[in-house]
């Protein structure tokens, strides 16, 4: 827990566990942390399984997919129901997004630096960045 590459991350959560307003954690936790970091680790354990032809890990990354697509989807799902109530609402998830993104951001750019493996986290982490993107694009619009 105390390696350089863990802190952000370490940072990221403790200010979450601050948070009073429970949507504002909803966006700082599933959409800003787990919606970056989630598909980065679907991404370094597929592809290292691929690579090393490890069924046994391959299966249980897609298991871990699998129930983390549910919660990705319960995320969306909130977002566009609570604008589609008032689309003034827009503006806070917004506001909260923009002050919790960075510390999403900044955690996994300490990971792919601290854990390379062997350059598979550059492009993990580009593909989680572009699915992060897209599903904030479509579920608020």
């Amino acid at each position: 827990m105390e390696h350089p590459a863990l802190q952000p991350l370490r940072r990221a959560i403790e200010m979450a566990l601050t948070l009073e307003d429970w949507g504002e954690v909803v966006v700082a936790v599933n959409v800003c942390l787990e919606g970056l970091l989630q598909p980065f680790q679907r991404e370094l354990w597929l592809g290292a399984s691929r690579q090393h032809a490890d069924l046994a890990t391959a299966m249980l990354a897609q298991q871990c997919w699998t129930d983390e697509e549910r919660h990705l989807g319960w995320t969306e799902a909130f977002l566009r129901f609570v604008t589609e109530a008032d689309p003034a609402n827009g503006a806070v998830l917004q506001s909260w997004i923009d002050a919790h993104a960075s510390a999403g951001a900044e955690a996994l750019d300490a990971l792919v630096a601290g854990f390379p493996f062997g350059g598979a986290a550059g492009e993990a982490a580009a593909v989680a960045r572009t699915e992060q993107a897209n599903r904030l694009k479509e579920a608020m619009g």
